[in-house]
């Protein structure tokens, strides 16, 4: 995660051209990774964060980095426009799918930006979510699923425009997104090519039926392979206790009686349990101790 956020800072900051003294926002600014990799650019761009949740709030204002504790709304941004003024670049890294109002985070954004400024929105893409069966990406947390039409249509009723597009691997298939205000900036033809190749995802009902199978046929599968290696005595232990776990184990009703436990290498979340299914979660010392025979990642 944090070489593809240097990446991703790195790459930005070229595209929109920062210099010196530029302000870069992130919202959900987590523990300022990304914060630290425009910092860490060396052409003395400034940087702050938006992040809701305190604890992580204080370990990034401990590293250095400024960061307001709350949701980016029009109160945390008239905070950024008192203490700093406008920004160059506001980034915003697997958030945009999580807010209730992504209308009124398009409008938020629009007035915390420069009349030359840029967000950069960075999401999980429903057209591979589709094509990959992904369905573990579909949780409470996520409050829309965008293809780059909806997106762009979403945009455009803010005044703003959709000026680049990159598809990329992370989160199993994602978009990073280019948008200023309307005109600003000449829009690359690949943005038009991307859109036009959803238009089967949009029309075709078809796809998400097929989805649908898919994503029934996969959990029978790893059932069967469970049951399987239980009958035949293998001791199973999982790998990773990530949301996309939560939303696997409880979907295939699986319990510790199935997965003895789960390993995970943030100490946050050892000793505590997998919600709603109660596997435990260890540490990586655990698999020396009890070593599985079959791992689940």
């Amino acid at each position: 995660t944090k070489t593809h956020f240097q990446d991703m800072a790195s790459e930005v900051a070229s595209r929109v051209e920062l210099k010196p003294f530029s302000l870069v926002v992130d919202v959900g600014s987590n523990d300022g990774t990304v914060l630290e990799a425009f910092a860490h650019l060396g052409i003395g761009i400034d940087v702050v964060g938006v992040e809701p949740a305190e604890n992580l709030a204080k370990a990034a204002r401990v590293r250095g980095l400024p960061t307001i504790s709350g949701f980016f709304d029009k109160e945390t941004v008239a905070q950024v426009h008192g203490l700093r003024g406008r920004a160059d670049l506001i980034t915003a890294c697997n958030v945009f799918t999580h807010v209730p109002d992504p209308r009124q985070f398009l409008e938020d954004a629009k007035a915390l930006i420069k009349d030359d400024g840029t967000l950069v929105l960075e999401f999980y893409y429903l057209w591979d979510l589709i094509a990959n069966g992904a369905f573990d990406m579909c949780y409470h947390e996520h409050m829309s699923y965008f293809s780059l039409r909806t997106l762009r249509a979403l945009v455009e009723q803010a005044g703003l425009e959709i000026w680049n597009v990159q598809h990329l691997d992370v989160q199993g298939g994602s978009l990073r997104v280019y948008v200023s205000r309307k005109g600003l900036r000449p829009v690359d033809d690949f943005v038009g090519r991307v859109a036009r190749s959803e238009y089967d995802l949009i029309r075709a009902i078809e796809r998400y039926e097929d989805f649908g199978d898919r994503v029934e046929e996969h959990r029978d599968e790893i059932l069967r392979f469970l049951q399987d290696a239980k009958r035949t005595g293998q001791k199973v232990a999982g790998y990773a206790a990530a949301a996309k776990a939560t939303v696997l184990c409880n979907y295939l009703g699986i319990g510790p009686e199935d997965v003895r436990y789960i390993v995970e290498d943030n100490p946050m979340k050892v000793g505590r349990y997998i919600p709603g299914v109660r596997i435990p979660i260890v540490g990586p010392a655990v698999l020396e101790k009890e070593p599985p025979s079959v791992l689940l990642i």
